[in-house]
């Protein structure tokens, strides 16, 4: 339940009931999270359901495969889920810092949400596909998102070392 001055009953009032009824509804009761799963499969039934899981680990498995190809790229993981992780290799310097400052990079341009991640102690940038509205084309922006921000953050090191 919630506790707020604005939901305390006076006990004298007429809806002062020990049992307020404000506590049992789902605004301020627990979390129904399988809520989203049962409307799913009311609405499109189970295989329709798979069908979404389908798809969504399709363009995962496109995100891998395009960043796999790039050569500034390299994939940390490959999935049977719609779950991915991969990162940019800078010609110099430590991975790791550079992904973590990319990362923050990634989350001020906006175009693309990728979260950290690990795999097998490696730091990358993890995505989770989970928009049924994904598609193969926005695989495509994110992996050309993450090199071409990539690339203008190692270039941006390359002229702030060039300076000193």
């Amino acid at each position: 339940s919630a506790r707020a001055d604005y939901l305390e009953l006076d006990p004298e009032s007429y809806v002062g009931d020990p049992t307020s009824l404000g506590h049992r509804g789902i605004q301020l009761s627990r979390g129904f999270r399988a809520l989203k799963v049962w409307a799913t499969l009311q609405a499109v039934g189970l295989e329709g359901y798979r069908e979404l899981w389908r798809h969504d680990i399709a363009v995962a498995r496109e995100v891998i495969r395009l960043a796999g190809k790039h050569p500034r790229l390299e994939v940390l993981a490959g999935t049977d889920l719609s779950v991915f992780c991969l990162r940019y290799r800078p010609q110099r310097g430590d991975v790791e810092a550079f992904n973590r400052e990319l990362l923050d990079v990634l989350y001020r341009d906006g175009r693309v949400f990728l979260g950290p991640g690990r795999v097998n102690g490696e730091f990358g940038l993890r995505g989770c596909v989970v928009n049924f509205r994904s598609t193969a084309e926005d695989a495509r922006i994110c992996v050309e998102t993450v090199a071409e921000l990539g690339g203008a953050l190692e270039a941006s090191r390359r002229r702030k070392a060039w300076r000193r």
